[in-house]
């Protein structure tokens, strides 16, 4: 009997082995089938994979790897836009691509890429991450700590897991957790089913290192709505109707005494919520005639995701419970807000560097005032500290500024003209106001103006120069107590382009200037070059002689670069650099290019006229007046 009995256990262990070798078998067949269309994605800073959705090259990948904002959000102006420069994809037949940054959504770390391939593509199949289950079998591929061709397996661990895709944003992503090995590298490769569809896009583990068996997946229905939003405006539009949402457990429904719904715990001020007429405490039951309720944060989720893949414009129609207060009983209600585009989250918000200062400051939003309870939706609030005047006075992250000098700040631009005008006045202790959670206090920013006393010419040889490059130098030059005289070839405006509506009119044309007691010359220039009157040619070379021949400090940026060489061809020996359309014209003028965004050689300073060459412009122009102060 006993023998029997053993061997029937045995038979049955044998046995219960053959489906799970059936399905290895089967998920490495899927493997094999599918990994043509997984990728590795390299940029200059990151690696990362991404696997091919249609066979006209567009890949899905993270969009922690092509994008800067995970690198220093503060420093970057555009949010949006701040795609890494090289972008690479590498087929499984090792044929390499240059890889175009379509867009990304920061909110949900997701990235969308664009190659124009010589050969046929193959694509995957994008399932239904609605239907995902916990303990299905999942694969995820891609390519960990560089291995390309690399697959793991392990199953579904849990569905709908609330799960931040980034620092700075306001609402998680409901992900879908898995054990399979998630490592560096795997960010932006595809989890695929059984089936061999894919679910999900890797995107992050629990270990800094290496695998725990705790990894996280985007869902593919999220992955789907944020590819057709970036094909269609090159960014992701959500709505907003402004509701702080809590769910209803156990506790909440026996104290309510309501069987389910949604609690809104929170309104924010001026949303479309509190415009129709929706409150606090209120308890949501209906959605556009679909019943909703929560009983925990994913399905919060749920409901937020149904919001803000709502379009803008869009009147929906919520149907509340509301305790009446006298008679103790729920009454229902019914609101008709219309969705508005969402306002941005506070790593989306553009930052106002003030490096000289020493502070990054924002605009307060709803969001930015709950997150980090603020005391004020009025003025700008410190985003991050350097060093300088900021750090001296102590000034933290998070303390908003209401006041500077005698001048009501409200927005970064009140900030800015604020401190333009106490910095022309040479003041030596800026008097602000800041609060700091409920206290109110005056703060001191002690100025030192090294270079008082000094002026700078500067010479406009375009009638459009970029706003951020003139205001970044008049900010510099003026935090050091550089005076400035403003002209141009024959008086006219000055259109600052980026600034809709801004110009300058400088003081003087450049006919009858004269260099007497500048320290320096800035020409400044666009990156195209513009066709000057004999005259003007003249002017322009008599200054950029007169000046070298003063050693005067000379500074010319953009196309400026190409008419300082002509007027003095000797400059051409120095260090030089330029937009790479004047390179051959300044190589067969014997030019030694550097290519740097900017280039200091003594007394010259040259810059493309690019963006990322405005700042180190400045720096170097200004180091060079210190040097020779001296």
């Amino acid at each position: 009997m006993r023998r029997h009995i053993k061997a029937i256990i045995i038979w049955a262990v044998l046995f219960s082995f053959l489906p799970l070798s059936a399905a290895t078998e089967q998920l490495s067949e899927i493997t094999k089938e599918l990994m043509p269309a997984v990728v590795t994605v390299y940029t200059e800073k990151a690696l990362g994979s991404g696997f091919i959705v249609d066979r006209e090259g567009y890949i899905l990948t993270n969009a922690h790897i092509v994008s800067k904002l995970w690198d220093d959000p503060e420093a970057i102006d555009d949010p949006f836009s701040a795609f890494m420069e090289r972008v690479t994809v590498i087929l499984q037949n090792k044929n390499r691509y240059p890889a175009e940054v379509v867009g990304y959504d920061a909110r949900t770390d997701i990235g969308l890429l664009k190659i124009h391939p010589r050969e046929k593509l193959m694509a995957l199949k994008l399932g239904d991450s609605g239907t995902v289950k916990t303990g299905q079998r999942v694969i995820a591929m891609g390519s960990p700590l560089g291995l390309e061709e690399t697959a793991t397996v392990g199953v579904v661990s849990h569905v709908g897991r609330p799960f931040s895709a980034g620092p700075g944003w306001e609402f998680p992503v409901n992900v879908i957790q898995t054990d399979a090995a998630i490592n560096p590298g795997n960010s932006g490769g595809p989890m695929v089913n059984a089936q061999g569809e894919v679910i999900g896009i890797n995107y992050a583990t629990t270990a800094k290192w290496a695998s725990e068996g705790v990894g996280f997946a985007i869902p593919i229905n999220v992955a789907k709505y944020v590819k057709k939003q970036l094909l269609s405006n090159q960014r992701v539009i959500y709505g907003y109707l402004g509701l702080g949402l809590h769910k209803m457990s156990r506790e909440y429904t026996d104290a309510f005494g309501i069987e389910k719904g949604i609690l809104v715990e929170h309104v924010d001020r001026n949303s479309p919520a509190e415009d129709a007429g929706i409150r606090s405490g209120d308890v949501i039951v209906s959605l556009n005639h679909t019943a909703v309720s929560a009983i925990d944060e994913k399905e919060v989720n749920d409901f937020q995701w149904i919001i803000k893949t709502s379009p803008p414009g869009k009147e929906v129609l919520i149907e509340i419970l509301r305790k009446d207060n006298e008679s103790g009983l729920w009454k229902r209600l019914s609101f008709n807000p219309r969705v508005e585009k969402c306002p941005p989250s506070e790593i989306e918000l553009r930052p106002y560097v003030y490096d000289d200062v020493g502070f990054t400051v924002k605009r307060i939003t709803e969001l930015v005032y709950l997150k980090y309870n603020l005391s004020f939706h009025h003025g700008v609030w410190i985003s991050s500290i350097g060093t300088g005047p900021a750090k001296e006075a102590e000034l933290r992250v998070g303390d908003v500024i209401t006041k500077m000098g005698h001048v009501t700040i409200k927005t970064p631009h009140d900030l800015k003209i604020s401190l333009l005008n106490l910095l022309r006045n040479r003041e030596k202790y800026i008097r602000m106001t800041v609060h700091r959670g409920k206290i109110e206090m005056p703060v001191f920013l002690k100025m030192e103006y090294p270079l008082k006393h000094k002026e700078a010419l500067v010479v406009f040889l375009s009638d459009k120069i970029p706003a951020e490059l003139y205001d970044i130098l008049e900010m510099k030059l003026l935090f050091h107590g550089v005076d400035l005289t403003l002209s141009a070839l024959n008086g006219e405006k000055i259109t600052l382009t980026g600034d809709e509506g801004r110009f300058i009119q400088p003081e003087q044309t450049i006919l009858s200037l004269s260099l007497s007691g500048y320290e320096g010359i800035l020409f400044l220039s666009g990156t195209e070059e513009r066709d000057y009157l004999p005259s003007e040619r003249e002017a322009i070379s008599r200054l950029v002689v007169d000046a070298a021949g003063q050693g005067k400090v000379i500074g010319g940026i953009g196309s400026s670069v190409l008419l300082l060489l002509k007027a003095k061809p000797g400059l051409a020996t120095k260090k030089i650099t330029a937009d790479e359309k004047y390179l051959s014209q300044i190589l067969n003028m014997g030019g030694n290019v550097t290519g740097r965004p900017a280039e200091a050689d003594r007394n010259l300073i040259t810059a493309t006229g690019q963006k990322e060459s405005f700042k180190p412009f400045a720096y170097l122009f200004i180091k060079q007046l210190l040097n020779r102060s001296k």
